[in-house]
């Protein structure tokens, strides 16, 4: 019973003066004061001595009782550290999953820059020959265009050189027949 007194006291971090209260104390502090007197008798150290340890009793019961409703929270605080602790694993887990990814991503952008690149690079002289082609092409719709409007001036000359010649050859008919 001493033996689970001084570790109930230890456990807790609590002195004697705390297990045994202000009355118990004050009780051991008169038989202490009066043990060195001579008519203090033997009953009287007894009976003290027995209301001491009875008071310790009481004090170590109450700790065993307040150790016992401790074991529960304990217990309950040693169940969630397991739970938390899972769950910590499962977001690292999670976390390094994510990293992994995130890094296949990474990779797999630099890929594909590169990717846009090389095919910016190959398509470049297509590009540079498809504006030249349009600006030909936009050359060719005007060239058209002139040969539209020459054809129309042509054909219009034509009539007039037509009508001038039939002119001119019944004017040299006409001088002809006055000579």
């Amino acid at each position: 019973q001493v033996m689970l007194r001084t570790h109930c006291i230890s456990m807790t971090g609590g002195s004697l003066a705390q297990a045994l209260g202000n009355e118990g104390l004050q009780e051991l502090q008169g038989w202490i004061s009066t043990a060195h007197e001579v008519e203090h008798d033997r009953a009287a150290a007894k009976e003290l001595s027995g209301r001491v340890f009875a008071h310790l009793l009481k004090v170590v019961t109450s700790l065993q009782c307040r150790l016992q409703g401790s074991e529960g929270i304990v217990t309950d605080l040693q169940a969630k550290a397991d739970g938390l602790e899972e769950e910590r694993r499962a977001l690292t887990r999670r976390a390094e999953r994510i990293e992994r990814d995130r890094d296949e991503i990474v990779r797999r952008c630099g890929e594909a820059r590169a990717a846009t690149k090389n095919a910016r690079q190959e398509a470049a002289p297509m590009l540079e020959r498809f504006m030249e082609a349009e600006v030909l092409r936009n050359h060719l719709q005007t060239v058209e265009a002139d040969v539209l409007r020459l054809r129309e001036e042509l054909g219009e000359c034509q009539a007039e050189a037509a009508c001038t010649s039939s002119s001119l050859r019944v004017a040299e008919e006409a001088q002809t027949e006055s000579k």
